[in-house]
């Protein structure tokens, strides 16, 4: 799956895998497994998503109608390597976490 694509329960998964976030008692599932136990979108705050934000070193802007976050890495020609939208920042942030981690696509 693209990871530009990703939303709900889908998106939360691949962000709590990128950033090693489990939920409690429920330990390393598949993607099916984690939507059949409940696994529900979460509403993420800038609380939680902060921190990453400021760690992974992601830059933010809103130069359409969608929220665009890229992070930069040791690149010899200095552009982003990882650059994912969102209808808002903080999933456009969660995006790029996980292409950051993952590449443009997971499985």
């Amino acid at each position: 799956m693209k990871v530009c694509d990703l939303e709900g329960p889908a998106l939360e998964y691949w962000f709590k895998q990128a950033t090693r976030q489990w939920v409690q008692g429920h330990g390393a599932l598949t993607l099916e497994e984690y939507i059949e136990y409940g696994g529900m979108p979460e509403m993420f705050s800038w609380d939680e998503i902060g921190p990453i934000i400021d760690r992974e070193i992601i830059c933010l802007n809103h130069p359409e109608k969608e929220w665009v976050a890229w992070r930069f890495v040791d690149d010899p020609d200095g552009s982003p390597q990882f650059t994912m939208n969102g209808q808002t920042p903080i999933i456009a942030v969660m995006r790029c976490v996980i292409a950051s981690k993952y590449g443009e696509n997971v499985v």
